[in-house]
């Protein structure tokens, strides 16, 4: 019977608690200062480049131009980080299983045990790069969040 009303208890504070937390929050911001804050602070991503305050900036060479405004954010920062890490490892794991086919098929004369060789490493960074992205867009919401909360370091 104790654990019966435990969970009623418990059930009833989990279903009441964000309406608390949202009364709570609302009252420093109207709506339109929220909407205002939102489409000022955040970063939108387009085609070719992101969208920062109203203007379009292009990613630039590396995504120099992207890169600057992430480091702004040390999570956005250390998330976009993991991402190019993750990028160069794939990239190399991919690349690197060419030689390894080219080695192997010619020392054992044998094509397909040169392709079962590179075929480990080749799918492995093709899985990295995959995942990368992950990161990348993480990255964004983080540097988002950080820009509504106003945890963001002055460039």
């Amino acid at each position: 019977m104790k654990h019966f009303i435990f969970s009623i208890i418990s059930g009833a504070i989990l279903m009441l608690a964000p309406f608390i937390s949202f009364a709570q929050n609302t009252g420093a911001y109207s709506m339109d200062e929220l909407q205002s804050l939102y489409d000022s602070t955040i970063i939108l991503q387009q085609s070719g480049g992101f969208e920062l305050n109203g203007e379009m900036i292009r990613y630039g060479l590396f995504r120099k131009n992207l890169k600057n405004e992430l480091k702004r954010s040390e999570s956005g920062w250390e998330s976009f980080r993991l991402y190019r890490k993750r990028i160069l490892i794939g990239t190399a794991l991919t690349i690197g299983s060419v030689p390894v086919l080219l080695i192997i098929s010619a020392a054992t004369l044998n094509p397909s045990i040169g392709a079962m060789a590179a075929l480990p490493p080749y799918l492995a960074g093709c899985v990295i790069i995959g995942t990368s992205t992950n990161f990348y867009q993480r990255s964004i919401w983080l540097y988002n969040r950080d820009a509504i909360s106003g945890n963001l370091k002055d460039p």
